[in-house]
């Protein structure tokens, strides 16, 4: 008796290479979207990192600017001053910041490590606003203050602008 021999040598013709590029190819596809889902996290990752530095600058800037005017007379506040409301610069725009409209911050008064997240030093402006007497003919006891900082981040491409209201007793 012969042995029966089948023929598939010619039956298969590379079937299995075929799939098993479309496999490899579908895994590469899986891969590319894995990795440039993974650099737009990072990227994400770095802007919160950067604008929650720029808002901490901001904020240290608000807090020295409340601490400047807090013992300064009136003429003695200088530097980002502005008597009259509505004079200075519009906030918004950060070209509009420079040191020579607006004051740097001198000291950092927030973590000394956070000075290096921040390209530039926060600025800050000091604007006076006008109050009323709580009663007409009544001299006036307080004065108010509109306090604007600014600050960039480390990349500079996440300004914060923040604003307070500062009253104090008029010094004497």
């Amino acid at each position: 008796m012969k042995p029966v021999q089948a023929k598939r040598k010619q039956s298969q013709q590379g079937a299995a290479l075929i799939v098993g590029l479309v496999f490899l190819l579908v895994l590469t596809m899986i891969g590319v979207s894995a990795i440039q889902t993974s650099t737009q996290e990072e990227r994400m990752t770095g802007y919160i990192l950067d604008s929650n530095a720029s808002l901490q600058a901001a904020e240290a800037a608000l807090r020295e600017a409340e601490s400047f005017v807090k013992n300064r007379t009136e003429a003695t506040l200088i530097g980002a001053y502005y008597a009259d409301p509505g004079t200075s610069p519009e906030s918004s725009i950060p070209a509009n910041w420079t040191t020579a409209n607006a004051r740097a911050v001198s000291t950092i008064t927030f973590n000394a490590g956070a000075i290096n997240l921040v390209k530039a030093l926060p600025l800050y402006r000091i604007e006076k606003q006008p109050i009323l007497p709580l009663q007409p003919g009544t001299p006036l006891t307080k004065e108010a203050f509109l306090l604007t900082a600014f600050s960039t981040g480390g990349s500079g491409n996440a300004p914060v602008v923040l604003q307070t209201s500062y009253r104090r007793d008029i010094p004497e």
